[in-house]
This record gives C-alpha cells, sequence and structure tokens, in this order.
C-alpha cells in the first residue's frame, strides 16, 4: 500500500456566490449533491490503497450539503478506518458565509478543520455579495472556542497594496492564516 493521500472532495459545485476568482465557470456549478454510493465508493478505495488520507471537502461551496451528508462522510470514513480513524482526517474548505454555531460545533466535536477564504475588509469586488461581518463573527466564535481553522485569503491587484493592513488585520483576530496570490484577475 501507499503511505499517504489528499483527496479533494466536492459535494456540490453549486456556490452562494460567484466570486471572480473562482476556477468554476458559472455554466458548471450545479446543485447536485454527490451521492452516497459515490461517496462509499471513494472513501473504500482510498482505503483500500492508502495507509492515511486527509479529505478536504470544497466546491462550489460545500455547506450548501446538509450536515447530514457531513455525518454520513463521517460514519463511512469510521466504518472503512476503524480502529486506524486517526490516519484519516477531513478538512472543510468554504467561503464561511453558512458557518453556524452547531455546525462549527460539530466539526470541533469531529476533528474537522475549517477552512475559511476571507480577505476581511480587502475583498475589493473579488466576492461579490459576500457580508464580511458574517464571516468575522464565525472566525471570533471558533478564536473564543479554541477550534481549529485556518484562513486564506487571496492577494489581486485590488488589494496587493493592502497586504500588510491584511496581515495586521488576521492577526489581531489571533487568526492562521495563508496567503493564495493571483497574478491577473480577469
Amino acid at each position: 500500500m501507499k503511505q499517504f493521500i489528499t483527496v479533494i472532495m466536492k459535494p456540490t459545485l453549486g456556490c452562494n456566490l460567484q466570486c471572480r476568482h473562482c476556477y468554476h465557470r458559472p455554466s458548471e456549478c450545479s446543485d447536485d449533491v454527490m451521492s452516497v454510493d459515490i461517496l462509499e465508493k471513494v472513501i473504500r478505495l482510498v482505503h483500500e490503497e492508502y495507509d492515511s488520507t486527509r479529505f478536504i471537502w470544497h466546491g462550489g461551496e460545500p455547506l450548501l450539503v446538509k450536515e447530514s451528508f457531513f455525518k454520513q462522510a463521517l460514519k463511512t470514513e469510521r466504518r472503512y478506518f476503524g480502529k486506524n480513524l486517526d490516519r484519516c482526517g477531513n478538512t472543510i474548505q468554504t467561503n464561511g458565509l453558512l458557518l453556524r454555531p452547531k455546525f462549527i460545533e460539530f466539526c470541533k466535536n469531529n476533528r474537522i478543520n475549517l477552512g475559511i477564504s476571507y480577505e476581511g475588509d480587502y475583498s475589493k469586488g473579488l466576492r461579490p455579495g459576500a457580508d464580511a461581518e458574517i464571516i468575522k463573527n464565525s472566525i471570533e466564535y471558533m478564536v473564543r472556542k479554541g477550534h481549529m481553522f485556518t484562513l486564506s485569503t487571496t492577494i489581486h491587484g485590488g488589494n496587493v497594496n493592502d497586504m500588510v493592513h491584511i496581515y495586521e488585520q488576521f492577526n489581531s483576530m489571533k487568526a492562521s492564516f495563508c496567503y493564495n496570490p493571483v497574478l491577473r484577475i480577469g
């Protein structure tokens, strides 16, 4: 068996935003949700071929699927990885708009890392319709509760000169973060 693999899982290509830097064209977006059969097949195949894995739940916006989907994913992982469940990790990469305390606590209780794409006050039109205050409230909640999470921000032509301010904003929030530089936005 091979030692380790990271698998990006897209439970849906539906999204509640149309961010300018997204690599999915609007025509690719769909409200379809990954079937339980596909979910089971992927987890089974990964378990059969690899000693350990990290699933990154991505999208579209993965939080458009119901919490029950993630409960089913965890149940399936437990069935296949069993006593080696510590060799199977999960991260949900989200735009953060749909995060709610109940789901954050579900993630914390199940050792699911949350990755939040967030430019704070420096989006400059990158995420149209995004309410930075909603996301900021969720981040503050997670800091207070000691949840595992990361922030990623996209640096682009509109905010490249604000990198120091972005760093200071994230640092003042006591949040871990990484930069995703984008060379050119349409």
